[in-house]
């Protein structure tokens, strides 16, 4: 990651998707999300508590920022 922090955009409606979610693995990534946005956590802090790597959260970051809460969901394997 060079160093660089990657700022998690639109906290809150992250935190109305999060009260809204009912799909688990989407649920976990925006808690995730949320931990940092909005409750301080580091990213490796939020990191280690959802038991993912800090790669993995910053794809989800990146992807929460681009796509929105669209790319959180799971795509369709065909």
């Amino acid at each position: 990651m060079n160093g660089n922090i990657v700022k998690i955009q639109n906290s809150e409606v992250l935190i109305k998707r999060l009260r809204a979610e009912t799909d688990g693995r989407v649920k976990s990534k925006l808690i995730f999300l949320n931990a940092v946005a909005n409750h301080g956590f580091s990213y490796e802090k939020a990191s280690d508590i959802c038991g993912l790597s800090m790669s993995t959260g910053y794809v989800w970051i990146r992807k929460w920022n681009t796509e929105g809460y669209e790319g959180l969901k799971d795509k369709d394997a065909f």
